[in-house]
């Protein structure tokens, strides 16, 4: 048994590991290494921090990382609004990870109690 590594053709990210057979050339790219099955690997990734996904990187036939925040609540600064960033983007300088709209609800609060009682 091979354990493999299988990654998505079009952007590259690992999608996990699984125990094969045999082995393989690749169909798809003749000149690959020798893979045991199609979009997979015998080399592993390396482990990634959070908020970090190994792809496999086609032109340099070598596993990298990139940014991750596709399963984290993003929002922009400008609009106050979420925004949802792709495999590979990295945050802003117009993005933060918490609501916006929670900090200004909180300082209209604080100000209003400020002016209660205020004759």
């Amino acid at each position: 048994m091979i354990e493999a590594h299988k990654f998505d053709p079009e952007t590259g990210e690992w999608l996990g590991k699984r125990r094969i057979a045999r082995r393989q050339k690749s169909r798809h790219e003749p000149d690959e290494l020798l893979i045991v099955g199609p979009y997979t690997l015998e080399e592993p990734p390396a482990k990634t921090d959070p908020r970090r996904t190994a792809v496999w990187d086609k032109a340099e036939r070598k596993w990298s990382e990139v940014p991750d925040y596709r399963r984290v609540r993003v929002w922009s600064k400008a609009t106050k609004e979420r925004v949802e960033l792709a495999l590979g983007e990295s945050l802003g300088a117009d993005h933060v990870l918490t609501d916006p709209r929670q900090e200004s609800d909180l300082t209209s609060e604080k100000a209003a109690e400020g002016t209660r009682g205020t004759p």
